[in-house]
């Protein structure tokens, strides 16, 4: 998971299903969408991707 962290890092894109295929902890979902606003809790988790996830797949 260090590499989406780098990948930001260097401003490079990081897709959506990147994320989905292999879903990051909370703690580096947390640094990927921090949101000064509410820096605690940012509302993405990893629970609330892979419900995301197991969604899509009856879709």
């Amino acid at each position: 998971m260090d590499q989406l962290l780098e990948k930001a890092a260097h401003g490079e894109a990081i897709h959506f299903s990147d994320l989905l295929r292999n879903i990051p902890s909370d703690d580096i979902l947390s640094k990927l969408f921090f949101n000064p606003k509410h820096p605690v809790n940012n509302g993405i988790s990893k629970f609330g991707l892979e419900v995301l996830k197991s969604s899509a797949r009856r879709i």
